[in-house]
């Protein structure tokens, strides 16, 4: 059930959409990543304002651009000032070879150079600003905005650290614990009745696909089939009568009288197995009894077909 964090495990939201597409690695020292005529030098050229630097007073970004610190300081400083503390630094070279694609510097780099350069009191600020601009959910007293997570006890309301109110996780008003809550948040409603949830069997985290096949890839990292919530190592190493058996892909395996048998065999190829260092078995729960019995969203059960 849903319970309470501190405002700022909301940044690793942040973080997660962060990914580097280059070959690249930002260093404190770049001559270790430098290539080209000046490698062996002890000074650099600065991409900004092209003046020849000692290597220890340049940074890469991952696009491989080399800025001094005192171009890179004064422009970290105009952008904070500007209020904008996204965490990911655009690189502003103009001749950039990857300026149509993102380019600069990401989180956690970001975060160093930042933390260098205008120092820790400005980071602070920065990362609690993004954690309360991604926060999930907030107090129906005061407005303190906090994020949510299904670790914990199980419990439909939420204590606020400021104001010590309570308030109820389906409508987010002002608890009521003497009756039925019948008002869901109706912005949740809307997210179920347009998308297609299904919930992950690794982690049980509410999960989403695009048009693509069935087989989808969790947060956790763990790979399942999007129709019915069954693992997916099982399903390639046995077969589709590992997938339950209200799915659209799933098979009986069939012997040659053409009866479902269960004459599976231990195979550590499949990773459920060589977990146990047994046979895994067969989901025998439909995927809506499977939901109800992890206890998912009254609202992601009714919306199984």
């Amino acid at each position: 059930m849903l319970h309470k964090t501190s405002v700022l495990n909301s940044l690793s939201k942040v973080i997660k959409k962060a990914r580097n597409p280059y070959p690249f690695v930002m260093a404190q020292n770049s001559s270790k990543f430098y290539s080209g005529t000046e490698k062996s030098s002890n000074f650099i050229r600065c991409l900004i304002c092209e003046t020849r630097k000692p290597d220890n007073e340049i940074r890469t970004f991952d696009c491989d651009c080399k800025i001094c610190v005192e171009c890179l300081k004064e422009y970290l400083k105009v952008r904070y000032e500007k209020g904008q503390y996204e965490l990911d630094i655009p690189c502003f070279n103009d001749a950039c070879k990857f300026k149509s694609r993102k380019s600069g510097a990401s989180p956690p780099l970001s975060q160093n150079l930042v933390r260098e350069l205008l120092g820790k009191a400005v980071l602070d600020k920065m990362e609690m600003y993004l954690a309360y601009k991604f926060a999930t959910a907030k107090c129906s007293n005061c407005s303190f905005r906090f994020e949510l997570t299904t670790n914990g006890p199980k419990r439909n309301f939420v204590i606020c650290d400021i104001c010590f109110a309570a308030t109820c996780v389906k409508c987010w008003k002002k608890y009521h614990p003497t009756k039925e809550c019948s008002n869901h948040d109706q912005s949740l409603n809307i997210f179920v009745a347009k998308n297609k949830i299904r919930i992950c069997p690794g982690c049980l985290e509410p999960a989403t696909k695009d048009k693509g096949c069935d087989k989808v890839t969790c947060q956790c990292q763990t790979e399942f089939c999007f129709s019915c919530s069954a693992f997916r190592q099982p399903i390639i190493q046995h077969g589709n009568h590992y997938h339950r058996k209200d799915c659209g892909f799933y098979k009986p395996y069939h012997n040659e009288n053409g009866n479902d048998v269960f004459d599976d065999k231990l195979n550590f190829r499949c990773l459920e197995c060589l977990k146990t260092g047994k046979l895994c078995q067969r989901p025998n729960l439909t995927t809506k009894e499977f939901y109800i019995q992890k206890k998912v969203d009254q609202l992601i059960i009714d919306s199984l077909k």
